[in-house]
C-alpha cells in the first residue's frame, strides 16, 4: 500500500504523516475527519497484506480490546486502542498516537 500525504484512508482518516515502518507493519499519523475534534490526531498500524502477518495482528487485537476492557490504559501505561478495520485488503489499527515508539522507550529504561 503506498502512503500519500493528504489522501483519505477509508474515506474518514487523513493521513498527516509517516510514522515508521518494522517487518510486517507500517505507521502514520492520520486525523479522523468524522470526530469532532478534527485535530486530535491518532496513530493508525497498517498491517502488510500477508496471513502469518494478519494472524499476528488480530492475536495483537484481543489483547488491545482484553486491555481495554479491564485496565485503565492511562493507569497501567498501555497503548490505547480506538478502532480497527479492513481497507484495500490491509488489517489496519487505529491506536492513541505516543510520543515514541514502544522500541525507543524500551530502550531508553534505566
Amino acid at each position: 500500500m503506498i502512503i500519500v500525504i493528504n489522501d483519505v484512508l477509508a474515506g474518514r482518516f487523513q493521513i498527516m504523516s509517516v510514522l515508521g515502518q518494522a517487518q510486517f507493519s507500517k505507521a502514520i499519523e492520520v486525523r479522523d475527519l468524522t470526530s469532532p475534534n478534527q485535530k486530535q490526531r491518532f496513530c493508525l498500524k497498517i498491517i502488510l497484506n500477508n496471513k502469518d502477518y494478519l494472524d499476528q495482528s488480530l492475536d495483537e487485537i484481543k489483547l488491545l480490546k482484553l486491555i481495554k476492557t479491564n485496565c485503565n490504559p492511562d493507569e497501567s501505561c498501555l497503548v490505547l486502542m480506538h478502532d480497527y478495520f479492513y481497507h484495500r485488503e490491509h488489517l489496519m489499527i487505529l491506536t492513541e498516537l505516543l510520543k515514541d515508539n514502544l522500541y525507543d522507550a524500551y530502550r531508553a529504561r534505566p
